[in-house]
């Protein structure tokens, strides 16, 4: 693949793996658009490279998505847009009991209402250079640990959008492939671990949750210290981007897989009971990996 002369989209660049990414895209040479939410996050990624332009961009914010199509758009005029990594993404974690409107509603915008209202700002782009959607997905959309079904839900809404996006742009010369990177080293690990740690929450003293807490901790803690690192995660975006004929879905490593694997090949009392097992016995030390989160 020739990479000069071809530009690209990252939202949620300001860190882990969108950052990661854009850095990998603009050392290609590719013009590189990072979305992010502060002004200083923006200033580090120029200063990185050249090739890469910060600009504004909360997915939740429609004035946001249109200014930044409208952007790139004057700048790449007829050429349009040749990849899309939608990257941007929140996480929240509580029992289905007592998650609060608001939080469900924040996940909601932001990994599935935000994605479509950037795709669909972005196809009209990436329709004139034939151009490719990367969406960094999670294998918590079928794998759902305790206190992860806010955020699996909006994942699994997110991932059904998708596969019928691939279908109806395919003949339109749009590739659209979605990607699990399983677990993932970033600092957003610390803050969950933090949390459910800490007992912050309203839930977070009911005993009927907190050995579920304990657990999901455990799983937390070791995605932070043995996931792969955002780097690796890029590289394999890049590859995704640069494949003639990539595939439908990529999960990379054993982890994501393995999971998967579980979940298709096991009947479904017990994959419940190996989790509720594993995550409540010993602070939950049994338990494989936890889904990627940035």
């Amino acid at each position: 693949m020739e990479w000069k002369g071809r530009s690209a989209l990252v939202t949620g660049s300001s860190r882990g793996i969108g950052k990661s990414t854009a850095l990998a895209l603009a050392r290609r040479g590719m013009r590189v658009y990072a979305g992010v939410r502060s002004a200083e996050d923006g200033e580090r990624l120029r200063a990185a490279a050249e090739t890469i332009t910060a600009i504004r961009l909360d997915v939740r914010e429609l004035p946001d998505v249109k200014a930044a199509a409208a952007r790139i758009e004057a700048e790449v005029g007829e050429s349009g847009l040749d990849v899309l990594v939608n990257n941007a993404g929140a996480v929240a974690m509580a029992p289905i009991e007592h998650v609060t409107p608001d939080e469900l509603r924040n996940l909601f915008e932001v990994n599935v209402l935000g994605q479509v209202a950037v795709i669909q700002a972005m196809l009209p782009l990436l329709r004139r250079a034939g151009g490719r959607i990367v969406n960094i997905g999670s294998d918590a959309a079928k794998f759902t640990l305790p206190l992860t079904g806010p955020y699996g839900s909006a994942k699994a809404a997110f991932e059904a959008i998708a596969v019928a996006l691939r279908r109806e742009v395919r003949a339109q010369g749009v590739t659209v492939v979605a990607f699990q990177p399983g677990s993932v080293n970033t600092r957003l690990w610390d803050r969950i671990v933090a949390d459910l740690r800490a007992g912050r929450g309203s839930w977070s003293g009911h005993p009927d949750y907190q050995a579920f807490a304990a657990g999901v901790a455990a799983v937390a803690e070791r995605g932070r210290h043995q996931g792969r690192s955002p780097e690796a995660v890029a590289e394999e975006v890049v590859r995704l981007v640069s494949m003639r004929r990539p595939p439908v879905l990529r999960r990379l490593g054993w982890d994501a897989r393995m999971r998967s694997l579980i979940i298709d090949l096991l009947p479904a009392r017990a994959v419940d009971n190996m989790i509720i097992k594993s995550l409540t016995a010993h602070g939950g030390r049994r338990t494989a990996h936890a889904p990627e989160s940035r």
